[in-house]
């Protein structure tokens, strides 16, 4: 009788008339289902949908809500996934803690820059001083660096929650503001020498070997089209580098 009843409450109209279902009957396929079309529903709602779903199975919640934040090969849900890594960090933070480390794969460093104003701030700024001590190192080697530089907050920023991230940022790290302005001046010069040669269409300048893999990824569709030999051939020469 109670499948019954649930099964005829679940019955709803398309536009066509037809008739079909409300829901999937499981909070997490429903949350997997909805979190690409929940940009104008409110934070309670989207936190309502999810909490639903991580009550149900935590694990295959969470990895639903990272293919919704997946930059490249998911939704490229910002918003979604900020409100609810808020949640988590609020609801099960050992959780999120775990995840941290994995943000900026699937999404951007921002994505950690914003858990400095949640509970899991000592996490995100371990995370954040870890990547930006191996890019430095990385930067007077020639090496490539990531992104992180170009999302991490200036102290001289006019927006308010910026520069209060950043002195968070500062005094977690251990440094002078002057020494985190003059580490990020020489990281985002060495990542706009990109941009530059773009603008500027001086292709024969880009060195692909040193670019980092968000970059790769992001302009790969430009190299394509503007510098197909050099490109073709910097990536026919990693091919050949796997397999000698």
């Amino acid at each position: 009788m109670l499948a019954q009843l649930k099964e005829a409450t679940n019955k709803t109209t398309t536009t066509n008339g037809a008739v079909t279902h409300k829901s999937s009957q499981s909070h997490l396929l429903d949350f997997f289902a909805r979190g690409g079309s929940m940009r104008n529903v409110s934070e309670q709602e989207i936190r309502q949908v999810f909490s639903k779903a991580f009550s149900e199975n935590p694990e295959y919640a969470l990895k639903a809500l990272f293919m919704h934040r997946d930059v490249r090969e998911g939704n490229g849900e910002r918003n979604l996934f900020r409100i609810l890594t808020k949640w988590l960090s609020e609801t099960d933070l050992p959780a999120l803690e775990a995840l941290i480390p994995l943000i900026a794969e699937y999404g951007r460093y921002d994505d950690v820059v914003a858990l400095l104003d949640t509970k899991a701030s000592n996490v995100a700024g371990q995370v954040i001083a870890n990547q930006l001590t191996e890019d430095v190192a990385n930067l007077e080697q020639g090496k490539s660096i990531s992104l992180l530089a170009k999302w991490l907050p200036s102290e001289n920023a006019s927006s308010y929650v910026t520069k209060k991230r950043a002195k968070k940022l500062i005094k977690g790290l251990g440094i002078s503001p002057r020494e985190y302005r003059k580490t990020l001046v020489a990281l985002r010069k060495a990542l706009n020498i990109l941009e530059q040669n773009m603008s500027q269409k001086t292709w024969e300048q880009v060195d692909y070997s040193a670019l980092p893999s968000q970059a790769m990824l992001k302009h790969r569709q430009a190299f394509y089209r503007n510098d197909l030999g050099k490109y073709q051939g910097f990536l026919d020469s990693l091919v050949k580098n796997e397999r000698g």
